[in-house]
C-alpha cells in the first residue's frame, strides 16, 4: 500500500521497494531430497522480512522436463515443478506473505523447448529439447496463465525473455490483454504489476517509437541490470541513460539489479565483499532487486547450472540448507560465507535498507511538479559529486528534506580524499565496514570495496 504520511509523497509497494530474487532449487531444501522447495522459502520470510524485503521475486518455478537441467522448457505454465512442491504450497506461500505485508512475483518465461500445456490436467508432447527447436508461447494464451496464478495470490510477474517478441505483430494487443488481467486483481492499493528487460524498451526504441511509448503505458516496472564490477567512472552515465527511461511522473519505475540467474556472483568479480556495493546500489533511484546470497558473499561453486550457488544459511552440514546431500556442490569458503557468521553483515544492510524505506529522497525516485499539468514533470533528485576509477559519491535530496550522500570506495586499496569541496561533515546513517559517529570530508577514509551513507551537514 502506499506509503509515508500527509507530509510525505506517497508511493505505491512496489515502488523504491527492496525485492530479492530466489533460485528456488538452492535456497532451503525441507523435504530432505537436496534441492530446495516453495516450503523453504516459506521458512525464510522471517529472515528476509527482518532485512526489510517488500517483495520476493522467484524465478520460473512452472514445471519442465527435466529443471536442474533447464528451467525454461515449460511443460505446464499452470503448474509448480513438482521438484519445488504443490500449487497449494505457492498459495500458501502467498498469502503468509500478504499477512507480512509482503509481495510475491513470478517470472514468466515465453520460449520453451517443449509443447506446453495451459492447463495443470492438459496432455503434452515432449519435443527434442534442442536449441534449434526453441518456440514461443501464442501470447494470446498468456493472459490465462496470469488469471489462474493471480487467483493463487501472486501480485506480479516477470517476462525476462519478451525481447525476441519485439517483432511479433501479437506483441502489443497481447500486453493489452495482461494489462486488463492484472487490473482485474487490481483493488484500490494493492495493485499488480508487470515488470519487462530495459532490453525490450532499448530495441523499441530504435525500431518501432510508436510501439514503445504505448508499451510504457502498460508496465510498472523496468528491469535494469547494472555493473559496478569495474570504474567508478562509468556510473554516472548507466545511471543518467538509464533514469531517462522514467523521467516522467507517469512511466515506469526503474527496478536496478547487479545480480541474476544467468550473471555472474559479484563476489566473483571482484576481491571485495559486495556488501558495499550493494549500499551504492540501494542509493539509487528507482525500486532495487537484491539476489540471493550477494547479503553474504556467497559465490560459485560451479557454473554448469548458471550461477545458482546452494545458500549457505549456517556452518552446520551441508550449510544449513539440507540434511541430504545437495544437487550441487557448496561454494568454496562456507564455513565464513554463512548468514550466521556475517550477522554483522546482515546488521548493516537492515540499517541501509531501512534507511532507504524510511528517508524520502532515499525511497522517491524524483521531485515532481504538479502545477497545472495533469502529467506532472519530474525532475532528478540524485547527483553525482564525484568520480573517478575507485572513488564514486551521490547525493540525494527532496524539498524540505534532509540531504544524503554514499561515498563508495569500489577499488582495492584504502583511499583517503579531501573531499570537503563538496561537504563539510555528516552523521554515519550506514556503513558497510562499521562506520559510526560523525564524519568530516576533509579526511575520509575508505577500506576496499567500504561505502558509507551519511545525513550531510550543509
Amino acid at each position: 500500500m502506499p506509503q509515508g504520511s500527509e507530509c510525505n509523497p506517497s508511493h505505491m509497494w512496489w515502488q523504491g521497494s527492496v525485492m530479492y530474487e530466489i533460485y528456488v532449487p538452492s535456497f532451503q531444501d525441507t523435504d530432505n531430497d537436496g534441492i530446495g522447495d516453495l516450503t523453504g522459502v516459506l521458512n525464510r520470510i522471517d529472515y528476509l522480512k527482518n532485512i526489510g524485503i517488500k517483495a520476493i521475486r522467484l524465478n520460473s518455478v512452472l514445471e519442465t522436463r527435466d529443471y536442474l537441467h533447464s528451467h525454461t522448457p515449460i511443460t505446464n505454465y499452470t503448474a509448480v515443478d513438482p521438484m519445488f512442491g504443490s500449487n497449494k504450497d505457492l498459495h500458501l506461500l502467498a498469502a503468509v506473505l500478504h499477512e507480512k505485508n509482503m509481495y510475491l512475483l513470478m517470472d514468466i518465461p515465453l520460449t520453451f523447448k517443449t509443447n506446453p500445456n495451459l492447463g495443470a490436467d492438459a496432455n503434452h508432447t515432449v519435443m527434442p529439447a534442442s536449441e534449434k527447436n526453441v518456440r514461443q508461447m501464442p501470447l494470446s494464451h498468456i493472459s490465462e496463465v496470469l488469471h489462474y496464478w493471480l487467483s493463487l495470490g501472486v501480485d506480479g510477474f516477470f517476462f525476462p525473455d519478451i525481447t525476441m517478441f519485439m517483432t511479433n505483430p501479437e506483441l502489443l494487443d497481447a500486453m493489452h490483454e495482461w494489462r486488463n488481467t492484472l487490473d482485474h486483481f487490481s483493488h484500490g492499493v494493492e495493485h499488480r504489476v508487470m515488470m519487462v528487460p530495459l532490453e525490450l524498451l532499448s530495441s523499441l526504441k530504435v525500431s518501432n517509437s510508436i510501439q514503445l511509448d504505448r508499451v510504457l503505458d502498460l508496465v510498472d516496472l523496468i528491469d535494469a541490470p547494472v555493473d559496478l564490477t569495474g570504474s567508478a567512472q562509468t556510473i554516472p552515465e548507466v545511471l543518467n541513460s538509464t533514469t531517462a527511461w522514467d523521467n516522467h511522473a507517469s512511466l515506469p519505475w526503474i527496478n536496478w539489479n547487479m545480480g541474476g540467474i544467468w550473471r555472474e556472483r559479484i563476489s566473483d568479480l571482484t576481491h571485495n565483499h559486495p556488501l558495499g556495493r550493494t549500499f551504492l546500489l540501494l542509493f539509487f533511484p528507482g525500486t532495487i532487486t537484491l539476489y540471493y546470497g550477494d547479503e553474504i558473499g556467497l559465490s560459485e561453486a560451479s557454473k554448469d547450472n548458471g550461477w545458482s550457488s546452494i545458500m549457505q544459511w549456517n556452518e552446520n552440514v551441508n550449510a544449513g540448507f539440507s540434511s541430504a546431500k545437495p544437487w550441487q556442490s557448496l561454494s568454496r569458503g562456507w564455513e565464513e560465507a554463512n548468514v550466521n557468521a556475517q550477522n554483522n553483515t546482515i546488521v548493516a544492510l537492515k540499517a541501509m535498507v531501512t534507511a532507504r524505506q524510511e528517508k524520502v529522497p532515499m525511497y522517491i525516485n524524483g521531485i515532481f511538479d504538479y502545477k497545472g499539468d495533469y502529467h506532472p514533470t519530474k525532475t532528478s533528485n540524485y547527483r553525482v559529486r564525484y568520480a573517478d576509477a575507485d572513488l564514486i559519491v551521490i547525493d540525494r535530496f527532496f524539498p524540505r528534506r534532509n540531504q544524503f550522500a554514499v561515498v563508495a570506495n569500489l577499488g582495492q586499496n584504502v583511499l583517503t580524499k579531501d573531499l570537503s569541496h563538496l561537504y563539510f561533515g555528516g552523521s554515519v546513517l550506514a556503513s558497510s565496514h562499521g562506520h559510526a559517529g560523525y564524519v568530516k570530508f576533509r579526511s575520509i577514509s575508505l577500506q576496499p570495496g567500504e561505502a558509507l551513507v551519511c545525513i550531510l551537514d550543509l
